[in-house]
């Protein structure tokens, strides 16, 4: 899981929200019930910020290197 976001580098504010990369194991297919639980756990764990999830691999080669630049690694 990478945090790629404003709040991996220093422009973050109060109003920045959180992005998560997300790379499954090879062998795990999430459900729209796995990426719900795993939105509402974020929510809780940091309330009042926005959350959004995007899964790997990204597609688009815009995206793809903007998250790849400001990417940290979580876990």
């Amino acid at each position: 899981m990478r945090r790629c976001s404003a709040r991996s580098r220093a422009g973050a504010t109060k109003a920045s929200d959180i992005d998560v990369l997300l790379t499954p194991a090879a062998d795990v297919a999430l459900s729209l019930f796995d990426h719900g639980a795993l939105q509402t756990i974020l929510e809780e764990a940091f309330p009042g910020l926005a959350i959004d999830i995007v899964l790997a691999p990204v597609k688009k080669p815009a995206l793809r290197q903007s998250i790849e630049r400001d990417a940290a690694h979580v876990f």
